[in-house]
């Protein structure tokens, strides 16, 4: 994006509706537990899920386009409003075109012209759930009669078919990059090697540019549980361990896997086979029915049979956020419903080594459907640095 681009006017052209007629049953449930008539979110993932926009994230937030806004009731379709620059991903909106020539005022300009185009909508003074997260603090001030919503997470957390399909084109980026991570992981190589190769491989299978989180760690930096990848050298029999979340379409996948470079330890082999255990334990205990808590019950359950436990969730919801409904985390009670998309990812981090393996998978009325096809196991073929 050049320097030269110019803000969102003030007023708004070109009105249409976004997506198909009719509002989504998970909108229409939401309102209704809410008292409310309608919805307006500048979350991504929100976005996605009522209008199938999707913009880009990686970056932060643009000097040069306002985030999109999608307002909904329970009986109009959805309401997408964007800038004019990102037509080509949103053919069906209420475009706010650039002004050329204007001072650059991202926030002030955004919230006049959404503000605008709502008062067309004669959406202001009606019941409405904002999602204060993610909407401008002074767009929010706009609005009136902002009523507290129930549930507002469990609006993306059952995903249907087509959505699930989503994911798994996501989960898929993720297998070839930590294939090509696990290749580049020689003695010699750095973090960055495996990290470069990952997002090559991610962004080929792609096509293009992704958004892409990583964690990238080896030695005993694995013991960390989390990190951005370095210029530290890998030596045999260093660990490595990979979790690789990429976006495709607006749909977020997430994975990990640890191995050695060369010959594991007998901590590392030890570390992992806890991993595996405790995976198995929680996929075993993953369908519609059982709770959230119960899978991650389940998880320490098997690692603490080894005298392991691990600080940080079972796992969690994915799909339109790489984090999100429901949490697979200690004492929850949230009731895992068929169509849900989890990622499970127990770890075990002791004596000098850190483990952790994860994959996606969907919950089903007999059980989990696991989406990732990634290579789970620390021993594995020669690698061709090797």
């Amino acid at each position: 994006m050049h320097a030269t681009e110019a803000p969102i006017r003030a007023t708004a052209t070109d009105v249409a509706t976004a997506a198909p007629a009719g509002s989504d049953p998970r909108l229409v449930a939401l309102l209704e537990r809410s008292g409310a008539e309608v919805l307006v979110s500048a979350d991504p993932g929100t976005v996605k899920l009522l209008t199938g926009h999707h913009g880009d994230v990686e970056t932060g937030p643009s000097p040069f386009l306002h985030p999109p806004v999608v307002v909904a009731t329970a009986t109009d379709a959805p309401l997408l409003i964007c800038a004019e620059d990102e037509r080509e991903w949103a053919p069906h909106v209420r475009h706010l075109p650039p002004a050329a020539g204007v001072e650059l005022d991202p926030v002030g300009r955004h919230e006049l012209a959404v503000v605008a185009a709502l008062a067309e909508l004669r959406v202001l003074g009606r019941r409405t759930i904002v999602d204060h997260v993610a909407l401008d603090t002074a767009l929010q001030h706009r609005l009136e009669r902002v009523v507290p919503a129930v549930g507002l997470g469990a609006l993306r957390a059952v995903k249907t078919p087509a959505e699930q399909a989503g994911v798994a084109a996501a989960v898929r980026l993720a297998d070839a990059g930590q294939h090509a991570a696990r290749q580049a992981s020689w003695d010699g190589h750095d973090e960055l090697d495996v990290w470069i190769a990952a997002r090559t491989a991610i962004e080929r299978e792609a096509g293009g540019r992704v958004p892409l989180l990583a964690d990238v760690l080896s030695g005993r930096r694995t013991e960390t549980v989390s990190g951005a990848p370095r210029a530290r050298r890998l030596s045999d029999p260093d660990p490595v361990l990979v979790d690789l979340a990429p976006r495709l379409h607006g749909f977020w996948a997430d994975s990990c896997a640890t191995w050695a470079v060369g010959e594991p330890t007998d901590a590392l082999r030890d570390a992992h086979a806890v991993c595996e255990e405790a995976l198995h334990a929680a996929l075993e205990a993953t369908r519609a029915g059982a709770l959230a808590g119960d899978v991650d019950a389940a998880a320490r359950a098997a690692a603490a049979r080894h005298g392991a436990e691990y600080a940080h969730h079972t796992g969690h919801g994915v799909g339109f956020a790489y984090h999100e409904e429901p949490r697979l985390v200690p004492g929850a009670t949230r009731v895992l419903e068929a169509g849900m998309v989890v990622a499970i990812e127990p770890g075990c981090y002791r004596r000098g080594v850190g483990a952790r393996l994860e994959v996606v998978a969907v919950v089903g009325e007999d059980g989990a459907e696991v989406l990732s096809g990634h290579e789970l196991a620390l021993d594995d073929p020669p690698r061709s640095g090797a």
